[in-house]
């Protein structure tokens, strides 16, 4: 382990002790995996996640994570695609930065409702094209349907509610950090 990652390893970073900001960051990596996505993305998200400073070069990232520069650069680039992650510029500073990207959870779900809108679709036209044959199966593809129609209506409005609390909460951050009520 370098001399930078043993000392990031060793920091309480936001209250968190070393051993549990690594399983912490593991668990995630895994958790990524479960879900189909390279491991080492769901390392890259949590330690953005856990890091103080929030915003984190490649080369942090890649030494906090242990990863090479070559999967770095792949799994930054794939987690921006996702809407996950954000880079910019730092004013000083040659290398790009990455952070969270603000409600990343918006754009997590938004790809999660664009396969529960298609199921349902798909879901839909099936059953237009079984009309009047099998019963049977037309009521599998009538449930599946109307569960697909049910889950992306209640996500819809979850996802309304969340937006609209992240936004307050937002508007009373920048309240709080310009000294006062606006």
């Amino acid at each position: 382990m370098s001399n930078l990652v043993a000392a990031e390893w060793s920091m309480d970073v936001a209250g968190i002790d070393a051993k549990k900001k690594r399983r912490l960051i593991e668990d995630l990596g895994v958790l990524f995996e479960d879900s189909g996505l390279p491991r080492m993305s769901g390392r890259i998200f949590g330690w953005l996640l856990l890091s103080s400073p929030q915003h984190q070069s490649a080369g942090q990232i890649a030494s906090g994570v242990g990863a090479s520069k070559g999967s770095m650069s792949t799994m930054l680039k794939m987690l921006t695609q996702f809407g996950m992650i954000e880079r910019f510029g730092v004013p000083g500073e040659r290398s790009a930065h990455y952070r969270l990207k603000p409600a990343y959870w918006l754009g997590i779900m938004q790809a999660k409702m664009d396969f529960i809108r298609r199921f349902e679709e798909i879901a839909e036209q099936a059953l237009e094209a079984v009309e009047g044959s099998d019963p049977e199966r037309a009521k599998r593809l009538v449930e599946t349907r109307d569960f697909y129609r049910a889950l992306r209506t209640e996500l819809i409005s979850m996802i309304e509610r969340l937006s609209a609390r992240a936004a307050g909460a937002t508007r009373k951050s920048v309240r709080k950090s310009a000294g006062g009520k606006r």
